[in-house]
């Protein structure tokens, strides 16, 4: 029987988290069958369990080279040719109407002038330098994920995925 014992799980994007979802929702199958409100989705997955938790349920979560997780955030989600609007602000990076002046003329794209040699890297640091003016969770720092910054002494195992 995969419902015992209950797990406390903090997931952080860009730590594993759609291979972690895989893992739950396998773990937390039985909670959709017959379920009628609608709360395991489209998927028939809850990869939270619907089952109430109990207090001592043990508490665990992954982490990952800050630098690292920014830059596969960056390849993955800006550099990949994915437009899923997770590169912001999307003014900069996904701009599907340029911003405009008071005379309705369109200022140029920041972007455009990015190019040749080292244009990855260009782009990079153009990321890191607007990433404060709008953050996503994919790029969130992990010490805000589930409190951690507060909690992470709480946790009953701390596992690092670079390791």
């Amino acid at each position: 029987d995969t419902t015992e014992p209950l797990l406390n799980f903090c997931t952080i994007d860009k730590v594993a988290t759609s291979e972690w979802r895989k893992v739950f929702c396998e773990l937390n199958k039985a909670d959709c069958v017959n379920n009628t409100e609608g709360s395991c989705g489209r998927k028939k997955c809850a990869f939270r369990t619907l089952q109430t938790m109990p207090e001592e349920a043990p508490w665990a979560v992954f982490v990952r080279d800050p630098l690292e997780r920014l830059l596969s955030g960056f390849l993955d989600k800006c550099q990949n040719g994915k437009r899923e609007g997770h590169c912001e602000p999307n003014v900069v990076f996904n701009p599907m109407d340029r911003l405009k002046n008071g005379k309705n003329i369109p200022y140029p794209n920041l972007l455009d002038s990015i190019g040749g040699e080292g244009k990855d890297k260009q782009m990079f640091g153009a990321y890191v330098d607007v990433l404060p003016l709008k953050w996503n969770p994919h790029f969130v720092p992990q010490a805000l994920h589930c409190d951690l910054y507060r909690n992470i002494d709480k946790y009953h195992f701390v596992g690092n995925m670079g390791r």
